[in-house]
């Protein structure tokens, strides 16, 4: 940080007018308060700081493997007490520019040092320290109450494996109490609630497969940041064929029907522990009639007369999709040799569609772009897969639309698409309105449009009782009247 105002020197006392404290990026906070002492010691420390959207936190792996990364935040920071016992009581609020990470994995193995250091030509000086002291600072003498809220503006980044990219990421609100007691000890209270995000689900960084993240996932956070709760739900969507899957228990007159691409939704849970998460996989079949969904759950174990102690089928089905984007014949097992023909053609559409799609996004910041194109010999069967994503108006209108184009030999090409608008219309997020247009999956064309349209006015509000709720509301417009009047 630097600063060009003048300070005040008064009877033993420096004093802060006013003071703008600059940033690497030019944002400025102004700090107002007195450094009191006496003759240089006893230092004690009166100081209010005012933050607009200044970088408050800059840091890499390197400087803390629990957390790090780049934090802008607005509000309001007093510094009190003496040097020996600081109290920060903060009132903040996250600002665009934020990425945090929080690494999941065993960092024990991960890094390895050696450290050899020649003091002279004498092979007797040669001294090698194989246990180098670990760079620690001590926050006992510090007490810390930060009243922080996080809004959409900040990206939160949970690392399972940083060298394959196993990472999610996700944009969200919540109310976090940070609490540092003067022995050290670190506490989180409150609740993280994700709207949007993305997991990239990956296998050796051979198969990577996106997923979005479901809005309304949370991390509850009741002290010990280590032992947070997560409930998160990430989903994968493809269009495939569901013949193989369901061939044994239909008749052949309706293959044509069954052999048409299905949207299908791949879904992961993540439960309990936010270190050591319980994994729960599911496979939906979406827009079908009840009848092909009966059948569908059936065949994957989920009821309708096939009994199943474990998880399986749907495991190994769900594992099929990740490597091949379609369904294994049947619940027999794999049949290895075309699984393994067809995975390495598809992987390496699917490595190239993804590289493809990293240097189409790097094109313009404001724009995600995503680009998937598969080939499947046995069918002459091509798809191409086009995706936009991006958000304007100041962050406050979001687009999403992908194009699939189907096609082979036999049939004339198929052009599906997918779009959704949303907007926000208070800057809190609050209120949203949405406009969608979707594709249908009928087994019956003319029981149903083929398209789906449809617009929507969202409201939400956070409460813990509806006690508080109400009281929230009563506030509200009592102060709208006094303000009126």
């Amino acid at each position: 940080y630097s600063f060009t105002n003048n300070i005040l020197l008064k009877d033993n006392n420096i004093i802060l007018p006013d003071i703008k404290l600059f940033d690497t990026q030019n944002n400025y906070a102004t700090i107002n308060g007195t450094l009191k002492n006496s003759y240089f010691d006893d230092w004690l420390l009166d100081i209010n700081i005012q933050s607009n959207d200044v970088l408050c936190l800059n840091t890499t792996e390197l400087d803390n493997s629990d957390f790090f990364g780049t934090v802008y935040a607005n509000g309001i920071i007093q510094i009190n007490g003496p040097v020996n016992n600081i109290i920060f009581d903060i009132n903040a609020k996250s600002s665009p520019g934020t990425v945090f990470y929080i690494p999941l994995y065993d960092q024990a193995g991960s890094i390895e040092t050696n450290f050899v250091t020649f003091k002279s030509n004498n092979q007797k000086d040669l001294i090698i320290d194989s246990e180098p002291e670990d760079y620690n600072i001590s926050t006992s003498g510090i007490q810390l109450n930060m009243d922080l809220e996080v809004t959409p503006d900040a990206e939160t980044q949970l690392i399972f494996d940083s060298k394959i990219g196993d990472i999610i990421k996700s944009r969200g609100n919540g109310n976090l109490l940070l609490e540092i007691n003067q022995y050290g000890e670190f506490d989180i209270f409150g609740d993280y609630v994700i709207e949007s995000g993305d997991y990239l689900f990956t296998l050796q960084n051979v198969i990577n497969k996106r997923f979005n993240v479901k809005s309304g996932g949370n991390i509850v956070f009741n002290g010990d940041p280590y032992e947070a709760q997560v409930d998160i739900e990430a989903n994968y969507n493809l269009r495939t064929s569901i013949y193989d899957l369901v061939k044994g228990r239909i008749d052949e007159a309706n293959k044509g029907f069954y052999d048409r691409r299905f949207p299908i939704e791949c879904k992961v849970y993540l439960t309990d522990e936010l270190l050591n998460p319980t994994i729960d996989l599911d496979i939906e079949l979406l827009n079908s009639d009840e009848e092909t969904k009966l059948l569908f759950d059936r065949e994957l174990g989920k009821g309708g007369g096939l009994e199943q102690t474990d998880n399986n089928i749907l495991n190994k089905q769900f594992l099929s999709l990740m490597v091949i984007n379609q369904f294994t014949p049947g619940n027999t097992g794999f049949y290895e040799a075309d699984m393994y023909s067809k995975s390495a053609s598809v992987t390496t559409s699917e490595m190239l569609s993804n590289q493809l799609s990293n240097w189409l996004s790097q094109i313009n910041d404001n724009w995600d772009i995503g680009f998937n194109y598969r080939y499947d010999s046995d069918l002459s069967e091509q798809q191409m897969e086009v995706a936009l994503s991006t958000q304007v108006l100041n962050d406050r209108m979001t687009l999403n639309g992908n194009v699939d184009l189907a096609g082979n030999n036999t049939q004339s090409n198929d052009l599906i698409g997918d779009f959704d608008i949303e907007y926000r219309l208070s800057k809190s997020g609050k209120l949203k309105l949405k406009a969608y247009h979707k594709s249908n999956e009928s087994k019956l064309d003319f029981e149903e449009s083929p398209h789906t349209q449809g617009i929507g006015l969202f409201y939400r509000e956070e409460f813990n009782s509806f006690n508080e709720l109400w009281r929230y509301y009563l506030t509200s417009f009592a102060l709208k009247d006094t303000t009126n009047n």
